[in-house]
């Protein structure tokens, strides 16, 4: 579809997808950077998106953009567009693992680490979404904390043996991995490195990952909303423009303000004394 080309509206499924993935207005306002109420007219076939808008909200619910858009009947691409066998991609998920657990331990977040990160097959593009990708980085994650106890390139290189031997049982390693065969094996990493961190998790292990919890999804998200920011989620970029108490919203005092993250941070303080 060429770029000044509208798509029919009034059979857009913006709506019709968000729901089924317990998405909010507000999720796709932050993907796009636009308001919630840009969002519901999307929905509503009052405003059209601009292509890059598709593109992104498309590559975020993980599905095409012409099914969004009202033009397929097909919900996802039965395939990844770069035709990667299922071995390719768990070859390429252990790769990705590896390269944000080394970005994770330099002390980069999410944000850092998604749009910076050399894909290992530059030339063929990127197979993976954004959900995807904010899995792939959770595995990477849970691996750095449990890294204390075992070697983490010792359990990658022996979960991919085992996700490999699956699939040579049933002669699937050369099949061109559909969009499930791609979730299913960032879920088979995801949940042995999660068994493996459950296993060693104690007290103080648990304890921080409260804080980082709290720090990520309570602390930084309520600097975010408050101070404004201009995001890309489906590339992972979020950026704090400033932290100017001046600039708070008219309705919101600097007190009220410190006092609330003052509480949050005591509460990190709080929850380190348990240990």
């Amino acid at each position: 579809m060429s770029q000044n080309k509208k798509a029919p509206m009034n059979n857009n499924r913006i709506k019709e997808v968000r729901l089924s993935q317990h998405k909010t207005q507000k999720d796709l306002a932050k993907l796009l950077g636009v308001s919630e109420q840009a969002i519901a007219y999307y929905e509503k076939a009052q405003r059209e998106p601009s292509l890059k808008s598709w593109v992104k909200l498309a590559d975020y619910l993980g599905v095409s953009t012409s099914y969004l858009q009202g033009l397929s009947r097909s919900s996802q691409n039965s395939a990844n567009k770069q035709h990667y066998s299922i071995e390719e991609i768990i070859s390429i998920t252990a790769t990705y693992i590896k390269i944000m657990y080394g970005s994770a331990f330099n002390n980069l977040g999410r944000y850092d680490i998604i749009p910076s990160i050399p894909h290992p097959r530059a030339r063929r593009g990127n197979p993976f979404n954004y959900a995807e990708r904010s899995c792939i980085y959770d595995t990477a994650n849970m691996l750095l904390k449990t890294s204390i106890t075992i070697k983490p390139t010792e359990l990658l290189n022996k979960i991919e043996t085992e996700v490999l031997a699956k699939h040579s049982e049933d002669n699937s390693l050369k099949k061109v991995a559909s969009r499930k065969d791609i979730e299913e094996t960032i879920l088979q990493f995801y949940e042995a490195v999660r068994e493996k961190y459950l296993q060693f998790m104690d007290n103080g292990s648990f304890i921080d990952m409260v804080n980082d919890d709290l720090s990520y999804f309570v602390i930084e998200q309520a600097r975010a909303d408050v101070f404004g920011t201009t995001t890309s989620f489906s590339e992972g970029k979020r950026f704090i423009n400033s932290e100017d108490l001046n600039k708070l919203p008219e309705g919101l005092s600097v007190d009220v303000y410190k006092k609330v993250m003052d509480i949050l941070n005591q509460t990190k303080e709080k929850l380190n004394e348990l240990k």
